[in-house]
């Protein structure tokens, strides 16, 4: 079938890494560029760790984290 979402949808998602099970609260978007959220991971990353925004009137919180506290970031990601 088909499924349709709302865009942007922000999927959350378990899997496994090497054989080991990650903790459930891995997410993601799904219908936006890789521009969009570069650019939201980038402002979200300086501006501070954790961050909130409006998209398309949905409330967001994303989370950033710094690698060795160099300026790098480690990764980033929408909380759900």
């Amino acid at each position: 079938g088909i499924l349709v979402f709302p865009q942007p949808a922000l999927i959350r998602v378990k899997f496994q890494w090497q054989r080991t099970n990650k903790p459930p609260g891995s997410s993601f978007f799904l219908g936006t560029s890789p521009d969009f959220e570069m650019a939201l991971y980038t402002v979200c990353f300086f501006e501070a760790s954790y961050c909130t925004c409006n998209v398309n009137g949905k409330h967001l919180s994303i989370t950033t984290i710094n690698f060795n506290n160099k300026g790098n970031v480690l990764t980033a990601y929408p909380r759900v």
